[in-house]
């Protein structure tokens, strides 16, 4: 009896011991993000960040990123369109306990942008004379045809009905147009 009394006591020792080992197990935290800077455009826009943590993961920027999710490994946001004028940065902190990661996110201006109605009658469109560096742009003549931009271009039209042709340009700092006779409005949008 004896000797079966002191095996349930060791196999208690036992057992208290296996329990008190797991309760002063320390988990090492982890928090693992490789990206540090993200540069973008001026456009609204999805960003995912990629993550590693085995502790749950916080994530706080400014209002104009949003915090869509944080789950599985993944950091949804959201960029709004920058509108400013003006480069902007933000610093999205990603936190999992006691660590943390900063990721920057770099957006660029909105270019300067020009769009130019022009309401005609006209067969025949001859696109303006644009002035400025690095033009570009997009052509709506109004009859559901779309084009970009180039130097020189005009429009066929299949009649003579009202219209509006649209030039959107990037760049532009100035316009002439040719001939004024065929056109009935004019609308200008900085």
């Amino acid at each position: 009896m004896m000797r079966r009394l002191m095996f349930a006591m060791a196999m208690l020792l036992v057992a208290i011991g296996c329990k008190k080992s797991k309760i002063d197990e320390v988990v090492e935290p982890k928090l693992i993000v490789d990206v540090q800077t993200i540069d973008l455009s001026y456009k609204a826009q999805g960003v995912e960040i990629l993550y590693d943590s085995n502790l749950k993961v916080e994530v706080s920027s400014i209002f104009w990123v949003v915090v869509d999710s944080v789950e599985g490994g993944k950091i949804v946001l959201t960029v709004m369109e920058n509108g400013t004028g003006a480069l902007r940065s933000a610093k999205v902190v990603i936190t999992a306990g006691e660590l943390s990661h900063t990721v920057t996110i770099n957006q660029q201006p909105k270019p300067d942008m020009m769009t130019l109605g022009l309401g005609h009658r006209s067969k025949y469109l001859d696109s303006p004379v644009w002035g400025g560096e690095s033009l570009s742009g997009t052509i709506d003549w109004g009859d559901g045809t779309q084009e970009p931009y180039s130097e020189g271009i005009s429009h066929e039209y299949a009649d003579s009905e009202p219209r509006t042709a649209r030039f959107e340009m990037l760049g532009a700092e100035s316009f002439r147009i040719e001939r004024v006779g065929d056109i009935e409005s004019v609308e200008l949008t900085l």
